[in-house]
């Protein structure tokens, strides 16, 4: 909902909201007059930024890999966590613990929807981190002034199938927590998937047809094969003249 739904409904200006996306849609609504979409989405914000971490079971959990500063409190040393990434973007976080005193404790994380962790090390040595009942990976030890948690993700690309009138289907696709647009500045008439006798039984076959491609300042992208479509962050397609393509017809 924040990475696609809520940063979609705000302007690259970081001023102008829309009231609603629709998930085909060529050139979105911004408007810069007082709403309840202009008022509720940066309240949305900032609710995200105040619950970046939390106390579970006297853990530390952190529920956010995006980059931020948390005051710690004395049962955990007291200092601050420091998030060093560019995640979305970049599926790999640092989280430097600048503890006052050494604690003993357990620091919990949680991943982003669909994707699996690669690794986990302190301060450049390779640790476990074990996934609890609530899907947080957490880690125990004895905090010490200046420790550095690496994390380091991979995104998965996934395909979802919606279902409309008359038996038409569309897919869509995600990377790790993004899902993934066309950029429109009009609905297109072209189906890449449609002729290619794909069957919604063998996604595979489907996600085969994503090539992971480089786009601009080195940002996530994907090409449909032999379409020339790219397809980036939904987040990233609205603009003034510009809005996201991301259902696409299967059939």
């Amino acid at each position: 909902t924040l990475l696609n739904d809520l940063y979609g409904h705000q302007h690259p200006d970081g001023l102008n909201w829309c009231y609603f996306i629709a998930a085909n849609e060529a050139k979105p609504p911004y408007q810069d007059r007082k709403s309840c979409c202009a008022s509720s989405g940066p309240r949305g914000l900032e609710i995200f930024s105040n619950n970046l971490a939390g106390i579970m079971e006297d853990h530390l959990v952190i529920s956010s890999l995006a980059p931020a500063h948390i005051e710690l409190t004395k049962p955990f040393g007291g200092g601050e966590v420091s998030i060093h990434s560019q995640v979305p973007e970049v599926p790999v976080a640092e989280v430097v613990l600048d503890v006052e005193k050494p604690r003993q404790y357990t620091v919990e994380f949680r991943l982003p929807i669909s994707t699996v962790l690669e690794k986990a090390e302190i301060n450049g040595e390779a640790v476990e981190a074990t996934e609890n009942s609530r899907g947080f990976y957490e880690i125990t030890r004895k905090w010490k002034p200046g420790d550095v948690l690496r994390i380091d993700m991979e995104y998965q690309l996934d395909m979802h199938v919606q279902e409309g009138e008359e038996g038409q289907r569309w897919i869509t696709f995600n990377y790790g927590p993004l899902v993934l647009a066309q950029v429109i500045s009009e609905i297109p008439e072209e189906e890449p998937f449609m002729g290619l006798g794909l069957s919604l039984d063998e996604p595979e076959k489907i996600l085969g047809l994503l090539e992971k491609s480089q786009g601009e300042d080195a940002e996530i992208a994907f090409t449909i094969k032999d379409s020339g479509i790219s397809l980036i962050p939904f987040y990233r397609t609205g603009t003034w003249e510009t809005g996201p393509r991301t259902y696409f017809k299967i059939g």
